[in-house]
């Protein structure tokens, strides 16, 4: 049975759990060869979000971004940390990235999901709201 690249991405994880970091490049390069000796070079477009998939399901950390005007949290990283830790019950692996664009607050990303608590943000969904028509019911 030829493997799928969720077989192969998981192969990946757990390959490289034992290994040193500075081995990781070379072990991607071979796994990316045998995607395309396999016949499934399609799949090596999506094979960090495969890899990204089976590591959390194999209890690693799970990476967050934490967008903000500054790209830092501040004094508050160690509390928003700890929060979304206990809340998500797993380690996570934090990023910061600036935004210069945001006026004010943070955008976060864990995982698939992601959040907006930015000024921004907030005014566009204001927006949205005082841009939806009127219904009859609500005016009577």
């Amino acid at each position: 049975m030829k493997p799928t690249p969720e077989d192969i991405a998981q192969a990946f994880v757990e390959s490289c759990q034992g290994l040193p970091p500075e081995q990781f490049p070379q072990v991607c390069d071979a796994v990316l060869s045998l995607l395309d000796s396999l016949g499934l070079s399609s799949a090596i477009r999506t094979f960090p979000r495969l890899v990204r998939a089976a590591w959390m399901r194999s209890g690693g950390a799970i990476p967050a971004t934490f967008t903000s005007a500054t790209g830092a949290l501040g004094s508050e990283r160690a509390e928003i940390v700890s929060s979304l830790e206990q809340a998500l019950k797993r380690t996570i692996d934090v990023e910061e990235a600036a935004d210069p664009r945001l006026i004010g607050g943070i955008r976060v990303r864990v995982g698939d999901e992601r959040f907006d608590a930015t000024l921004r943000g907030a005014l566009d969904r204001l927006t949205a709201d005082l841009l939806l028509p009127v219904s009859a019911a609500a005016v009577s």
